[in-house]
């Protein structure tokens, strides 16, 4: 035992001129930031550095973390025929396998030839093959994880790729911003091959602490489904969904926002993420404002509330488009449209 490490072995030899300690026989190091069980090591006590044979063990920060902010206080595992500690937040691994998964053969793990670990920040990999329960799926030459208690860092997503009996061959990607420790943006891209390209867009902010803003928008130009050869029904457009509150606007007033738009059933139908969004034929957008003063409030609000009556999309026959309206409803006198809208201020 020194200082804040200590180390068990079957076997151990300490070189006083040196100060370096080589150890062999079911070798346990731990400290503040690590543990690692081992065949055999060797440490030099007053430089903190040293080297670990077949060593297996765990990672994890000491940092204190802030309430209300996105944080993972799990430990990172590693498993290589050689681990080398450089100091208390550094190592490198030589050969071997890592993860934020225990067991990792059955979730998701890095085999890299050769990586750097920051405890608590990040691990730069080469030669690196990402595997989900033992199954490789991505290669890359150089990779770098984000193994930060708080991991916002700003980078490309893995890609995503799939195949879908309504959408065809579907590829994308996205890109993470981390604009600021209040705020951050996702951006992604997916071609589904049969029908277009779909954009998004993921803002998330706490402008300040009594505030919060979430707006996450989707939208795509479809090619259509085919209902016969030359005969195709679309369901194009763009959705928004919006909510936030802010305990002062400005002037005293408190604010609040709860947005949920969508151009049709036919788009909410085809590209809603699930079931219950799918099936749902009602869609609202309301705000208001309040501010208290003395005896007296003063108070806005304004709201808008729509009911689709149908699925009704845009048919496309030899080129010609047609947009679908819905059979009228009984008792309206026969009026058409796809939807009945509510406003009120």
């Amino acid at each position: 035992t020194y200082q804040t490490f200590a180390m068990k072995s079957d076997n151990a030899i300490y070189y006083r001129s040196t100060n370096e300690i080589i150890a062999t026989g079911h070798v346990v190091f731990t400290d503040s930031m690590a543990h690692i069980d081992a065949d055999e090591a060797h440490y030099n006590v007053e430089s903190g550095k040293g080297w670990f044979s077949n060593g297996k063990g765990f990672f994890h920060t000491t940092a204190r973390l802030r309430p209300h902010v996105m944080a993972s206080p799990n430990p990172f595992f590693v498993q290589a025929e050689r681990v080398e500690r450089l100091d208390q937040d550094t190592y490198t691994v030589d050969h071997g396998r890592l993860s934020s998964c225990r067991p990792e053969e059955k979730n998701w793990s890095l085999s890299a030839g050769h990586a750097k670990v920051l405890v608590g920040d990040k691990i730069i990999s080469h030669n690196t093959l990402l595997r989900v329960m033992k199954m490789p799926l991505v290669y890359s030459p150089v990779m770098v994880t984000s193994i930060a208690p708080r991991p916002r860092q700003t980078g490309f997503l893995m890609p995503t790729v799939g195949n879908s009996s309504q959408y065809g061959f579907v590829f994308g990607d996205g890109f993470f911003w981390a604009i600021n420790p209040s705020a951050d943006l996702l951006l992604g891209v997916e071609d589904y091959t049969s029908r277009g390209i779909k954009r998004s867009a993921r803002l998330r902010a706490n402008p300040t602490a009594n505030s919060e803003l979430t707006v996450e928008y989707y939208g795509i130009n479809d090619r259509g489904r085919e209902l016969s050869k030359g005969q195709f029904l679309e369901a194009s457009g763009n959705s928004v969904r919006a909510t936030g509150s802010s305990a002062n606007v400005g002037y005293g007033f408190r604010g609040v926002l709860d947005v949920d738009y969508v151009p049709s059933l036919a788009f909410r139908q085809t590209w809603s993420s699930s079931f219950l969004q799918a099936v749902s034929a009602e869609a609202s957008q309301t705000g208001f404002l309040t501010k208290n003063f003395g005896a007296y409030s003063i108070n806005a609000y304004a709201s808008r509330y729509q009911d689709f009556l149908c699925a009704a999309g845009v048919l496309v026959s030899n080129g010609v488009r047609t947009n679908i309206v819905c059979p009228p409803v009984p008792g309206s006198g026969g009026a058409v449209g796809n939807s009945i809208t509510i406003r009120h201020f």
